[in-house]
């Protein structure tokens, strides 16, 4: 079966989760799904970096298997092929099992009152914060209609901080290339001045 032979690496448990959630909901789907959702095999930190540097939000799904709703919101929301490209193309997904640590600091800090727990968070500057949440069971269309309307309201904060990374960026190259023009010169008045001597 598909949890023969998992590995444990340096990734540990998201790498588990990973693997486990494409094996379940390919085995468990009545329409098995080639386009699944490309978990990142990161902790939840790293990914929100990455997220970041991507200027992207993160997706994040907290998985607990205890919940009666949490094995058909995989199958049936997670595994649909139109809410598995949308979250590919537009976020970086995470997710985790809630049993394992990282998870669960992560709900720590999001307060999940129900699951399945679907969530966007927004890692700006030092700050991260929560864009909306989907809390419970909610079907494909609901759940695509909630991630289209908050990628519009934080579209603008996404621009501000791409923006604001560029320019930033634009004047560091500036200054190099003005630090190495006014090296140049010194070299340049240092061989002169040698040349005279």
């Amino acid at each position: 079966t598909c949890f023969k032979n998992i590995q444990v690496n340096h990734r540990g448990i998201v790498h588990y989760f990973s693997v486990v959630f494409a094996c379940k909901n390919i085995a468990c789907s009545a329409h098995i799904s080639s386009k699944l959702i490309n978990f990142v095999e990161l902790s939840h930190s790293d990914a929100l970096r990455m997220a970041k540097s991507e200027y992207k939000l993160c997706f994040v799904y907290l998985h607990s298997p205890i919940h009666d709703d949490a094995l058909g919101f995989c199958k049936d929301v997670l595994n649909d092929p139109n809410v598995a490209s949308f979250v590919n193309e537009k976020f970086v997904a995470w997710g985790g099992d809630v049993s394992n640590s990282d998870a669960l600091l992560l709900a720590l800090g999001v307060s999940p009152s129900s699951f399945p727990y679907c969530a966007l968070l927004n890692s700006s500057g030092s700050r991260v914060s929560l864009v909306v949440s989907v809390e419970g069971y909610c079907d494909s269309d609901e759940l695509l209609e909630v991630l289209e309307k908050s990628i519009e309201d934080a579209s603008g904060s996404m621009s501000e901080a791409r923006s604001r990374n560029e320019a930033a960026e634009n004047d560091r190259l500036l200054r190099e290339e003005q630090d190495a023009a006014f090296r140049a010169s010194l070299a340049a008045d240092a061989a002169k001045e040698a040349k005279r001597v």
